[in-house]
């Protein structure tokens, strides 16, 4: 209860969790919880906890990191970041919801790579707000090249992006030449 009457254990730790990682967040009607934990393995997964039942089920886990992004209704989303995927490759980042009604994991979004190890350019994600049943968040790409010299982002848009919590309807609002952008600062106005 929120009164911190009625305290029972859902969930007993491990002894391996990180308390630098691990992170609990519950939707606006506390019907779930999603615990961001590493408890059996070297890397973090993600459980829903069912607050009416006390259900607890794993819903991803993998190498890398989660971002915890939050949720819209009953739609965790979250970032991950896969750290054996090489920067010139395609979903080395990628963006989930995960639907606790239906127990339905969605990759909403990923990123985009290009190159080889020696020269190439990458897409990032960052500034996520969820507004109105849309997930907001910024695209920017960046690029490495082994002879110092700087790879072409001139074909390259960095943009403010949406999509519904579901995957559907993804569009970019404004797209920016990367070649032109330092960075995009993003703050939540009311």
């Amino acid at each position: 209860n929120l009164d911190g009457s009625g305290r029972k254990t859902v969930l007993a730790g491990t002894g391996k969790e990180d308390q630098r990682t691990t992170s609990l967040l519950a939707s606006r009607d506390w019907k779930y919880l999603v615990l961001k934990a590493r408890r059996d393995t070297a890397n973090p997964s993600l459980y829903l906890i069912d607050t009416t039942n006390d259900k607890v089920t794993q819903f991803d886990s993998g190498e890398g990191d989660f971002n915890l992004v939050g949720w819209y209704d009953h739609n965790f989303i979250y970032q991950q970041t896969k750290q054996s995927v090489n920067f010139w490759q395609n979903g080395r980042q990628l963006v989930k919801s995960y639907d606790a009604d239906r127990s339905q994991l969605n990759q909403i979004d990923q990123s985009q790579g290009e190159g080889s190890n020696a020269s190439y350019a990458y897409q990032e994600f960052f500034n996520f707000y969820i507004l109105n049943g849309l997930v907001s968040y910024n695209t920017a790409w960046s690029g490495y090249n082994s002879n110092g010299s700087p790879y072409d982002l001139s074909s390259k848009n960095d943009s403010i992006r949406g999509v519904q919590p579901n995957g559907q309807n993804k569009k970019d609002y404004q797209t920016f030449q990367t070649s032109n952008t330092s960075f995009i600062q993003a703050s939540l106005s009311g």
